[in-house]
């Protein structure tokens, strides 16, 4: 099960990037980065990547929406690449 998450999460990762690269991959986020000349202010090179495994997808949900929530009270904003914001 973890091998999967992980080939997923490198898939999703490189789906990323070939969508910052060409505009032309669909990956909402790596679009949104293209789209939008994040290019020019943060190198693809430093970007970092964060997860956290939950046990389904509800939980996974709850959890994406807490961290959502906290970023919207904190910068009064929604997150620039999220697109469940």
């Amino acid at each position: 099960m973890w091998q999967n998450q992980t080939r997923y999460l490198q898939w999703r990762i490189g789906e990323f990037q070939k969508a910052v690269l060409d505009g032309k991959t669909y990956h909402a986020a790596g679009l949104r980065f293209h789209d939008y000349g994040y290019k020019a202010l943060f190198s693809l090179d430093t970007l970092c990547v964060d997860w956290v495994t939950q046990a389904d997808g509800p939980a996974a949900r709850g959890h994406e929406e807490q961290l959502l929530k906290d970023y919207r009270s904190s910068f009064l904003d929604q997150p620039p690449l999220n697109s469940q914001a």
